[in-house]
């Protein structure tokens, strides 16, 4: 998926490298098919003070967040009744 894709350029390739600029020049070995434009742009997007003060935004609410969430497609209705039995679910 391309959020997907993103958040792991971000997460891999650009905020380890935060401080070392040149290493940013470039996209990835592993992504020799962006183009340098491209890469750039998009350095440049996730190296401005919005993306970050969006990221610190959205890093706080997670820390509210009492489960994670990573229950797919069911739900916690599934998920609530997979831990204590169907009649507990409703």
């Amino acid at each position: 998926k391309w959020k997907d894709f993103k958040s792991t350029l971000t997460r891999h390739h650009i905020l380890p490298f935060i401080n070392e600029k040149e290493k940013l020049k470039q996209p990835p070995e592993l992504y020799k098919f962006i183009e340098k434009a491209y890469w750039d742009a998009f350095v440049v997007s996730r190296l401005s003070e919005q993306f970050e003060s969006v990221c610190a935004e959205q890093a706080q609410r997670r820390e509210k967040c009492e489960y994670n969430h990573r229950l797919s497609r069911k739900g916690y209705i599934c998920w609530f009744g997979g831990l204590f039995g169907r009649n507990h679910a409703r």
